[in-house]
């Protein structure tokens, strides 16, 4: 089998230094989900591409998620 799917996840922290919106520092928690496809190409070369969604509470409304693509070529060690 060369490809696999995949799903990932992880939490941690955010933090935001805004001085013009008269925030100094914030920490909050933060979370990340994926899910992506892995297809080998070569025995340790491998082409992956994935969706991936973060969540950070933001003193700003309109920037509490952020959703990315991501395309990459990776090795195995």
């Amino acid at each position: 089998d060369n490809g696999v799917f995949y799903l990932a996840g992880g939490g941690g922290a955010a933090w935001f230094y805004a001085a013009d919106e008269g925030i100094d520092q914030d920490v909050t928690g933060a979370g990340m989900a994926a899910i992506g496809v892995k297809i080998y190409l070569r025995q340790q070369v491998l082409l992956r591409a994935d969706f991936r969604y973060f969540y950070a509470p933001s003193p700003f409304t309109d920037q509490n998620i952020l959703r990315r693509s991501t395309i990459g070529i990776g090795i195995r060690f």
